[in-house]
């Protein structure tokens, strides 16, 4: 997301990290491999998971990898810890951009992306980019949130006559299934329109326990879309205000003083596809 704070999400995105590695762990053995394939990550940000839990665990036999984001202030903390090696390339691009670089058409064997689809407005055209990236018969690994307690949090907010400009056009287009009666028919359905065969969508119910309201706090600001859109002049005024909206979702949501461990509860999709082969008949 390219409003984010990139070094404010370095240092708190535990959330990221333990999901990915825990997904991966059981969906990777489902995963077929050929030497020298090509790999693109989608949502790269500062690269933790990337270097920390996804490499670890792909065959390093792959011919080159794309790590892909929006931000590049994110992009220049995850080249960073590359240690320049020469199979990764790091590319500042909107994944539902309109001017899909034509080298990236049916140039990549796999396509993951942890996190960040939930960020994305036009849902169907990151999809349709994604589908036209796979080579035939490449397979698409995603997860997105489908709602979070942050949700509540920027709805208030875009009821504050300071930031509501900011916030309120935009804040629609965060988690975009948030209002779905149903997700993963949702998903799927949009995933078989745009070609998709083989498309398993499931939803994951997920907790993560917080030690404290300080270290809820410091991963919501690292995950808000609005800290570099805020004009500085505002920014400090809009974190006290987000802090106490935070406060009260809290309370609202745990029934507890803040200060104490913190459980947020999110439902996550996990969905997986393949572009079809030439022969290959799409139902």
């Amino acid at each position: 997301m390219a409003g984010f704070d990139a070094h404010i999400y370095s240092n708190n995105n535990d959330i990221q990290k333990f999901d990915a590695n825990d997904i991966l762990n059981s969906c990777l053995s489902f995963t077929e491999w050929s030497p020298s394939e090509t790999i693109m990550d989608v949502g790269t940000g500062d690269g933790t998971v990337l270097f920390d839990v996804l490499l670890p665990k792909i065959p390093p036999d792959f011919k080159k990898l794309v790590a892909l984001d929006i931000n590049p202030d994110m992009l220049l903390l995850a080249e960073s810890k590359s240690r320049q090696n020469e199979k990764i390339e790091f590319v500042c691009l909107d994944i539902a951009t309109k001017n899909l670089p034509p080298r990236f058409h049916s140039d990549f064997d796999h396509i993951f992306s942890f996190y960040c689809l939930h960020w994305v407005a036009e849902q169907r055209r990151a999809f349709e980019n994604m589908y036209s990236m796979l080579k035939p018969g490449g397979r698409l690994l995603v997860t997105l949130v489908v709602d979070d307690v942050l949700s509540d949090v920027y709805d208030k907010l875009a009821e504050n006559e300071k930031f509501s400009s900011v916030i309120s056009g935009f804040k629609h287009n965060i988690f975009p299934y948030r209002n779905c009666e149903n997700s993963v028919e949702t998903v799927t359905q949009l995933l078989n329109t745009v070609g998709f065969v083989g498309v398993k969508c499931e939803e994951s119910k997920r907790v993560f326990v917080h030690k404290s309201f300080a270290q809820f706090e410091k991963w919501a600001l690292g995950i808000n879309p609005f800290m570099k859109t805020i004009p500085q002049e505002d920014l400090e005024l809009y974190k006290e205000e987000f802090r106490a909206e935070l406060k009260n979702v809290v309370k609202a949501t745990n029934g507890m003083e803040v200060g104490e461990e913190i459980f947020d509860f999110y439902p996550v999709l996990v969905v997986f596809a393949s572009k079809p082969l030439p022969n290959q008949q799409i139902k």
